[in-house]
């Protein structure tokens, strides 16, 4: 019901959007409480063993530059989060296939990107240069394509 409600409310000749669910769940209200008050997507991620998760989670916002296969964090490699952890480098780990959802850091092998947090839109193929981190719940894969250029989204 969330990325439904959210594309109507987009489209231009929508004026309002009510819900009339009366079993809505917990997760879906407190999604659209989330994007009612900060104007942000909130995305849940499955659990991890990566030693990269912890710093990827928090608020991002989709580069101005969108691309078409992915969501681009825009100050993910040059943030504190990898400075306040005195992280000099990412190592190669966890390069597999990308489906829809995957949440992926550059590692040491991309140079200047190092760092730069995505997650897909398509599925994508292994690269020795993108480590996978986690992915998006399958619940909430509806949203990304939501996500456009400047639209912030928050992974927890």
């Amino acid at each position: 019901p969330f990325a439904a409600a959210v594309g109507l409310m987009a489209d231009p000749y929508v004026d309002a959007v009510y819900i009339g669910d009366p079993t809505i769940s917990e997760r879906t209200m407190a999604q659209f409480g989330y994007y009612h008050q900060t104007n942000q997507f909130l995305l849940e991620v499955a659990p991890s063993k990566s030693r990269y998760l912890k710093r990827i989670l928090g608020t991002h916002t989709n580069r101005l530059d969108a691309a078409s296969d992915v969501l681009r964090s825009e100050l993910s490699r040059t943030s504190e989060m990898f400075r306040k952890d005195e992280i000099a480098t990412i190592e190669s780990e966890q390069t597999e296939a990308r489906p829809v959802g995957t949440v992926t850091i550059d590692n040491e092998k991309y140079g200047r990107y190092m760092g730069e947090i995505q997650v897909t839109l398509v599925d994508l193929p292994k690269d020795e240069k993108v480590n996978t981190i986690t992915r998006i719940i399958e619940k909430d894969q509806t949203i990304l394509p939501l996500i456009k250029a400047g639209n912030q989204f928050t992974l927890v």
